[in-house]
């Protein structure tokens, strides 16, 4: 899952708390409009949503609040903002070209202090957790978790005053880069997904170095292909990882996997992550392609044993993964995954005593999904470079055929 493009994002949430009524007719030739949303872009070709809050409008044209073409060459079309203080839960959500209100933003006392991201198991009552979850509306695919990071545009604090005027989120993009290998004990770039093939017979120590595989050339592209060790004549499980990464954590070495993604909290046991193994496809020309070699529907993918499953835990940024190969497995196959996740706290309304529930008259928490790709290219391969989001493995291959399977008029 290529996310680049959202890299860097500022959301500028804007809070103005004068007692002047800012709220004015529209001009009877509809010339100015009176909106509480606007998207820019700055100097750096970042891209900026203003908020203004408590029910403030302030004058904009059409242009400001609709989905631009820039905005549209974007893969992220949907928000959710929360801020936890206490028993105080403000959350938005919203899409482009939609407004965007939030109210009732706790800011007691002598302010509240939001630069922690994560809200923990046991919070701390004084201590305020902001963050803002980007994504695709139509798949709630998760691409982007963002911090506070400005107040008054300043990042000198993170402490929101009755008298600040605005706050800044700044987003970082998940990404994934998934290379092959050329042959065993050779020099690669770092990989998104790795295994343990190369690890003796105990399968157990992931690492790029016990990463084995090589690249398979389709429609002029070259598409890492994943090795498992042969069998045998006995069942055999082999540990993988699959990791998202933040680009602006070490942009030049992605392979650096952030420790967890942020706020990301599992949405389970209600509703489970999955692991899905499907015949391998990749997009060429407008058709779709699917492999007419032997398809290996033997070899089982499973979240490994240190996944967490309770409900709110953190989500990881690794994933671990483990293959188990059968005597009779052999041939090639794809699979990717999607992990349930929501912005730190969850509404339930089961119970009677529901966790997270908005106090500030604001909608229900979204289900995010966490995921290698988005969209229908969620099912092709990732070469490295594209949108899809299926590893290529295999077992036993020797070589690979490729039949055309034309889809006009069925979609993808």
């Amino acid at each position: 899952m290529k996310t680049k493009t959202i890299t860097g994002i500022a959301i500028i949430l804007v809070v103005l708390l004068g007692a002047c009524d800012l709220f004015q007719p529209p001009a009877v030739n509809n010339e100015v409009e009176y909106t509480d949303v606007v998207y820019s872009k700055d100097n750096s070709g970042n891209t900026n949503v203003t908020l203004y809050l408590d029910g403030v409008g302030v004058p904009s044209n059409e242009s400001q609040r609709a989905l631009t073409l820039d905005l549209a060459k974007m893969s992220h079309d949907f928000f959710e903002v929360i801020f936890i203080h206490g028993d105080v839960v403000a959350r938005a959500s919203w899409e482009l070209g939609q407004n965007a209100g939030i109210r009732g933003v706790s800011r007691s006392g002598a302010g509240v202090d939001y630069a922690t991201t994560i809200y923990p198991t046991t919070p701390v009552a004084t201590t305020g957790y902001a963050s803002i979850f980007v994504g695709r509306k139509s798949d709630k695919t998760l691409l982007g978790i963002g911090k506070l990071t400005h107040v008054d545009h300043s990042n000198a604090t993170q402490t929101v005053q009755a008298t600040s005027s605005s706050v800044t989120f700044t987003v970082e993009a998940l990404h994934t880069a998934i290379r092959g290998r050329t042959a065993p004990n050779t020099a690669a770039s770092s990989s998104t997904f790795q295994t343990a093939t190369g690890d003796g017979t105990a399968y157990t120590t992931v690492s790029l170095a016990n990463t084995r595989g090589t690249y398979t050339a389709l429609g002029g592209v070259e598409y890492p292909l994943f090795t498992l060790p042969d069998p045998g004549t006995a069942d055999t499980t082999i540990l993988a990882t699959y990791s998202f990464e933040g680009i602006k954590t070490n942009p030049a070495n992605p392979g650096a996997a952030l420790a967890n993604l942020p706020a990301a909290k599992l949405v389970g046991p209600v509703m489970e992550p999955s692991i899905t193994t499907r015949e391998p496809r990749y997009l060429d020309g407008g058709v779709l392609w699917y492999a007419a070699t032997q398809v290996d529907q033997q070899t089982k993918v499973v979240f490994g044993s240190t996944f967490p499953t309770t409900r709110g835990a953190q989500m990881p940024a690794t994933v671990p993964l483990e293959f188990t190969t059968k005597s009779n497995s052999a041939g090639i196959f794809s699979f990717t995954f999607q992990v349930p996740v929501y912005n730190n706290i969850y509404t339930d309304r089961v119970p009677s005593t529901p966790t997270g529930v908005s106090t500030n008259g604001g909608p229900d928490s979204v289900t995010w999904f966490v995921r290698p790709g988005f969209g229908t290219a969620l099912y092709n391969l990732d070469d490295g470079y594209n949108a899809g989001g299926s590893v290529l493995m295999g077992v036993k291959i020797t070589a690979l055929d490729w039949l055309e399977i034309f889809t006009t008029g069925m979609g993808l």
